[in-house]
């Protein structure tokens, strides 16, 4: 794969939030410390269009067409979530993504 820009690192400290655009190709080289490094991809997706990521729950965190159907409770936000990671552990469900983390998979820069 050619590249058409060199990486750079950005350095941010604990606690930080980086927000990125769709389209930035970015990554996290490799945790040399001794706690886990923890990482979130928030994504807002207008309701009804396909995340690439069927294997993980969505919700719609607002709508005035649907308010009804708005998730506001934390803890059956965390019971989706953990039932999908039980499920994909234990083979119940494919954890499958959107063609691009197979294209570019062995990219440093494909997060």
């Amino acid at each position: 794969m050619t590249r058409q820009h060199q990486p750079i690192s950005l350095e941010v400290k604990a606690g930080s939030a980086i927000l990125l655009h769709k389209r930035t190709w970015h990554g996290a080289g490799p945790n040399q410390s001794p706690r886990i490094r923890w990482s979130f991809d928030l994504r807002f997706q207008p309701p009804g269009f396909n995340t690439g990521r069927d294997c993980f729950p969505g919700f719609l965190a607002r709508s005035v067409a649907e308010p009804d159907s708005v998730l506001s409770n934390a803890e059956t936000w965390a019971a989706l979530w953990s039932n999908a990671r039980f499920d994909i552990a234990n083979g119940k469900r494919q954890a499958a993504f959107n063609n691009r983390w197979q294209r570019y998979r062995d990219d440093p820069l494909c997060a």
